[in-house]
């Protein structure tokens, strides 16, 4: 079966009123790999022990090995959480953010433009969730 291209797979949604026909194709033009895919190959790129992005992310260690083993799928805070401790850039966040299906950071949301500015300016999870506190938002801890 060929696979269908995403502007191609929008048009048979609109114009087929049978749900069935309309999504032929889409398993095979869908996003294969699965988060713990996702995070081990960002573990290689960034050169880091999964030891390291875990102590770094500041989550449960148990908890941290479930997500990356494929047992436990994180809320978007947690998946945030693992992204400061992959040391991940802005665009990397905002990838991985989209390929688990969870909102994009938003700039015009209050407390994503604070978790924003940290992740383009470097800010460490604990000055973050200062920041956040002090702005009575919720921390991501």
């Amino acid at each position: 079966m060929q696979e269908k291209s995403t502007e191609n797979l929008l048009y048979s949604l609109q114009q087929n009123p049978i749900a069935k026909q309309a999504t032929d194709g889409i398993k095979p033009a869908c996003v294969k790999e699965t988060l713990s895919q996702d995070l081990n190959q960002l573990l290689t790129h960034k050169k880091l022990t999964k030891a390291d992005a875990i102590r770094n992310s500041m989550l449960n260690n148990i908890y941290a090995h479930q997500i990356f083993s494929g047992l436990k799928t994180p809320a978007r805070d947690k998946l945030l959480l693992l992204g400061f401790g992959l040391q991940l850039t802005f665009d990397e966040m905002q990838t991985l953010l989209k390929r688990q299906g969870y909102a994009q950071l938003y700039a015009k949301n209050s407390r994503d433009a604070f978790i924003i500015h940290a992740f383009l300016h470097g800010t460490t999870i604990l000055e973050l969730n200062t920041q956040l506190y002090e702005n009575e938002m919720k921390t991501l801890l």
